[in-house]
């Protein structure tokens, strides 16, 4: 915790350094991740606190922080990483009240955004009953 908000430190292999990448003062973060084969993390925020959560990258070196997610209409309530492809991430996202999901791809490097997998309003019940 920073300032008595959730935020995100990153130690030194030696474990003589801690530092804070981020400086959250509301709202503190949701979940976050490390970019496989990179300097960056990511993490679920809601920055207004009006449940709009986003995804944000940020550079652990100079703390510079992209909004991975900057449209009004997405909602993200999780990722997932991907070992083979490091500059994509799966973000998932809920949208209205009808729940309606939707996975999107994103490109870190460029933040292109994508639509990836369109779930219908059962897909639960479909996982289930093809898993």
């Amino acid at each position: 915790l920073k300032n008595g908000v959730k935020n995100i430190k990153v130690r030194s292999i030696d474990e003589s350094n801690d530092n804070f990448i981020t400086s959250l003062t509301t709202h503190g973060i949701l979940n976050y991740d490390w970019l496989p084969g990179s300097k960056h993390l990511v993490y679920i925020y809601d920055k207004n606190g009006m449940g709009k959560f986003h995804l944000y990258k940020v550079n652990i070196l100079t703390k510079e922080t992209t909004d991975l997610t900057p449209l009004d209409s997405i909602t993200v309530n999780g990722f997932q990483t991907s070992n083979t492809k490091s500059n994509e991430i799966l973000v998932f996202h809920v949208k209205g009240e009808q729940k309606i999901r939707h996975a999107y791809r994103i490109n870190t490097k460029t933040g292109n955004i994508k639509l990836d997998v369109k779930f219908p309003k059962n897909f639960r019940e479909l996982l289930r009953t093809t898993i």
